[in-house]
């Protein structure tokens, strides 16, 4: 006799509701961190332009990869964050 319960759950966002409705997101491949720093930065500012100039959550594809330089992460986040449209 199995004591899971399966319950339906209906969410309808809207604008008002749901900050992320409208926001893009663009992930970036994480091997790009492997990269030198003026790579990483214009593949960052690649990935921000494609999005177009409504709201963006920019992330790597799939996490920092094993070996990723430390400071090679840490260009990313900052080019992230000193983006300005």
């Amino acid at each position: 006799m199995s004591t899971h319960r399966a319950i339906h759950v209906q969410y309808t966002p809207n604008k008002w509701t749901d900050p992320f409705l409208f926001r893009k997101k663009g992930n970036m491949d994480p091997v790009h961190l492997f990269a030198n720093k003026q790579f990483i930065v214009d593949k960052v500012h690649d990935t921000i332009k494609k999005a177009g100039t409504h709201k963006h959550v920019m992330n790597l594809g799939h996490g920092v990869m094993q070996g990723t330089p430390e400071e090679n992460v840490a260009t990313f986040f900052q080019t992230v964050r000193d983006y300005r449209y």
